[in-house]
This record gives structure tokens, sequence and C-alpha cells, in this order.
């Protein structure tokens, strides 16, 4: 059977960036569309869990229509009736029989896709046998201010301390499996510097071998600044609200931040009832 590979990072951290490269392998499947810069973001693991249970026939059938009218299934073609959804209650073992259909249909060894680092620990219980590439952007100030303006155009406090909450966060629950075997970590700006040396130090790990032109990718870089200047946010001013709030955020233990995470959670769920299907492709926003 083919064997899964998740991508995991923090948002703005070169997650889909490297995901591409990896991709580029001949013996490596993942779900693309140019629309949407390269792989596609799913949503199996962090919004479906919350409003599907696949034990009630109502609820998985709520859940066919909405992934037969996604992106991801025109891409992947993998029709749920083919796997026998009715005899699957696990939403993890679900997604891994689509993707390992979508590699088999492609002969490939590999199914990779990317994750953020909220889900790492439910991905390590539910794929224990899984390759993890962590990529991590040691550059705090770039990854807060790459984000906000993803966003917003000024550099609020409020915006600054969430994105710091999101980066310590991700950080430290990636941390917690350095020394698991199936775990390499890589940094986006070892691959900004040498893409070549990355690749090929990841391509060991998974156990395939480099493929000449892996490093060069068809999708336009997934960028903050395509409408900003760098140099207009790259002050003196912000750099001391990052840094001093960043000295704040670093103190506070992964038990904490985890339960603000899950206060955070069951507030936005409160407010947000309904749910589209293009969520369930992306996060951000699709071209046609």
């Amino acid at each position: 059977m083919p064997k899964p590979i998740f991508v995991v990072g923090a948002n703005r951290s070169g997650t889909k960036w490297i995901s591409n490269l990896l991709s580029n392998h001949s013996e490596i499947s993942s779900v693309r569309r140019p629309g949407a810069g390269g792989i596609l973001e799913t949503n199996f693991f962090q919004q479906y869990p919350k409003f599907f249970n696949l034990k009630d026939q109502e609820s998985r059938t709520a859940f066919e229509i909405l992934y037969h009218q996604s992106n991801f299934f025109k891409i992947n073609n993998v029709k749920l009736d083919s796997i026998a959804i009715e005899q699957e209650t696990n939403i993890y073992m679900l997604f891994n029989k689509i993707m390992d259909e979508f590699a088999v249909k492609n002969d490939t060894e590999f199914w990779l896709q990317k994750a953020g680092s909220f889900v790492l620990e439910d991905l390590v219980y539910n794929y224990p046998d899984a390759k993890f590439v962590i990529i991590q952007r040691k550059k705090i100030f770039q990854n807060v201010i790459s984000n906000i303006l993803l966003y917003d155009t000024k550099i609020r406090i409020r915006a600054v301390l969430k994105f710091l909450f999101v980066y310590r966060y991700s950080q430290k629950m990636e941390n917690k499996f350095k020394a698991h075997s199936n775990f390499i970590y890589v940094t986006f700006e070892d691959l900004k510097n040498d893409k070549v040396s990355v690749v090929n130090k990841i391509c060991e790990h998974v156990g395939i071998e480099y493929e000449k032109g892996m490093e060069f990718s068809d999708y336009k870089p997934n960028t903050s600044f395509k409408k900003f200047r760098k140099e207009d946010y790259y002050t003196r001013v912000n750099k001391l609200k990052v840094y001093s709030l960043a000295a704040f955020v670093k103190l506070i233990p992964l038990p904490i931040l985890r339960f603000v995470y899950q206060i955070h959670l069951m507030l936005t769920f409160r407010r947000k009832v309904s749910f589209m299907p293009s969520s369930f492709s992306l996060y951000r926003g699709e071209k046609k």
C-alpha cells in the first residue's frame, strides 16, 4: 500500500513551498491545482471532525455531498462509494483510503498532504507509520508580519499577539517530537538558501532517491508581499512590537497554550455554524 508523508508547520513557514517541491518526485502523489498555488489545503483534519460524525447516516450523507462538490475531489477523482464509506467511522482513516486510491491511480509509492501544527498530535496518533516533514521559520518577526499582511495593512498589537501565539504554540507542538524517528526538521531559511540540499535531505529521510529538477516549482511563490514593500513594514517600531511581545509569549507553557486554543475553537465554533463547500479544499481563497 502507498505510504503517507505529512508536511507540517505554522502558517507562513513554507509548508506549501516544500510540499510542491517534494510533489515533483515521480514516486509522490499530491492533490494540486494551479489556482490554489499548488497543493490543496484540506479541512479533513481540522474542520471536518467538528462538523461530521461518520457513524450517523444523515451526517455521513451530508459529508458525501460536500466532498463531491469540492475541488479536492474534482482533482483526485476518488468517489466515496468506491471506497465503501459506510464501513469507515474514523475520518482520518477515510482520508487514508482516499489518498491510497489516488496514489494507486498515479502508480506512486507515496502520497503527500500538508497540514497545520495544531493537528500534529492527531496525525501522529492516526498515522503511526507516516513520515513527517516539519518546516519551521526561525525568523519570528518575518513570520508574524507575513501573517498580518494577509489580512490587514496595519501592524496592530492585537494581531501581533494573535500570530505570536500561533507561532509559539505551533513550534512547541512540533518540538514535542524531536526524538521521533519518523520526523525530520528543516527550516524556511535553509530552504531559501539551498533548496537542493534541503530536498535531498528530505528524500533521504523518506527513503527515495532525489530526482534532478525537483527543486524547481511550476507554481508562483505564496508571498504576502505581492502588494506591499517589505521596507515599509520592516521598521524599528514594528520590530519593537513583535520582539517585546514575543519575549512574553515565549514563557507560556504548552498546556496553557493548548487550553487557550481550545477555548478559541469553542468560541469560533459557536459563531460559525455554517460550513461552506469551498472551505473543504482551502483555508484561503482560490482563483477559479
